[in-house]
């Protein structure tokens, strides 16, 4: 009975605290869109950048220029690539020749680095610049 309730207690408080401090993916997920080739969620921000690793599937374009340096993509190891080598990102990506701007990275000892990390080759990515 004290262990259920010692257990109850530590995992409210660890949803409690995920819910007061959030992370990047806790903020608008998006500008708008539904995802699709015909609705593309649209990416204005940082975070809606960051966001894209949730569903990578997708379709996304970028609606504006995008500066990376805010915290938290400019602290620590700075900018984690779209995609990894067990989920790969194989949607669309049209960056409509708007900038990002900024991307930090400090990761000198991992490969796949990047915007985006790892891509299969039902991915496209377009019109994207990068300074």
């Amino acid at each position: 009975m004290i262990r259920s309730s010692v257990r109850f207690f530590f995992l409210a408080t660890a949803i409690s605290v995920a819910i007061f401090f959030g992370g990047p993916t806790h903020a608008q997920p998006f500008a708008g869109g539904t995802g699709t080739i015909s609705d593309p969620y649209q990416i204005s921000t940082p975070v809606h950048l960051y966001n894209i690793r949730e569903n990578l599937s997708a379709h996304y374009i970028q609606i504006n220029d995008i500066d990376l340096n805010v915290a938290p993509f400019n602290e620590g190891y700075g900018w984690t690539p779209i995609g990894n080598s067990s989920m790969k990102f194989m949607g669309s990506f049209n960056g409509q020749g708007f900038t990002i701007s900024n991307m930090y990275m400090d990761r000198t000892n991992n490969d796949y680095c990047g915007l985006f990390g790892y891509i299969t080759s039902l991915a496209v990515i377009k019109n994207t610049c990068l300074i």
